[in-house]
């Protein structure tokens, strides 16, 4: 089932309430508004614990890359500031409906798989069945 919560996240909590393993064990569903903000459309298919609505403010940021520190190599790392989701938004002049995102929490996830291969899994059982994803490939890598 999924879960709805209120911003920030609190993943630990989400962890704990539904025994994950990890509190990155949970995909998400993010959704666009429509221009006239009536409807909405899929935005992305993703996992972790990275929840965000951000969208560059122009396309001169689109390859802007930041310093992050990784915790698995013990040093800094250049990452794009933008992920891609927001790009397309930003270049279709959509915005995020930062009201709500549906997350189901990843309980039991059998052994030979893992939660990326469920993320591809919702992905695309979706587009087999006509839904529609703005960030169509997010699912995918």
């Amino acid at each position: 089932n999924p879960v709805f919560t209120e911003f920030p996240i609190n993943y630990l909590q989400i962890k704990q309430d539904y025994n994950l393993l990890d509190e990155r064990d949970i995909v998400w569903l993010k959704f666009a508004l429509t221009p006239d903000k009536k409807n909405h459309i899929l935005g992305v298919v993703a996992v972790s614990n990275d929840i965000n609505f951000d969208i560059p403010p122009n396309a001169n940021e689109y390859d802007v890359k930041i310093q992050v520190w990784n915790s698995y190599s013990k040093s800094y790392a250049y990452e794009y500031k933008w992920n891609s989701s927001g790009i397309l938004l930003h270049k279709l002049g959509l915005v995020w409906d930062n009201s709500f995102v549906v997350i189901f929490p990843l309980c039991n996830i059998p052994l030979t798989y893992d939660r990326h291969d469920i993320e591809k899994a919702i992905g695309n059982y979706l587009t087999t069945n006509k839904v529609p994803i703005i960030d169509y490939f997010s699912h995918l890598y």
